[in-house]
């Protein structure tokens, strides 16, 4: 790998964190196809303790992190 390449790791919001209780259309899609609603999920934003180092990581992460070799974390909820 080229010593200019970061190998890092990602979350999608959907799977990790996004559920505000308002339905959006991957929620109808679910429903309609009797998939498991996502509910609360992981509890990111209330268990997240920024580190500060390539996006946003918890405390809890950081042996998987290094396992794979990965600098940093982020996740697809950026907005929040």
């Amino acid at each position: 790998m080229s010593d200019s390449m970061h190998f890092g790791v990602a979350t999608a919001d959907h799977q990790c964190e996004a559920y505000d209780g308002n339905d959006d259309i991957r929620d109808l899609w679910e429903r309609s196809r009797g998939l498991t609603e996502r509910g609360k999920a992981t509890d990111f934003w209330n268990r997240y303790r920024g580190l500060g180092f390539a996006g946003r990581a918890r405390l809890h992460d950081l042996p998987a992190l290094a396992l794979v070799g990965a600098p940093g974390t982020r996740t697809g909820a950026l907005e929040r």
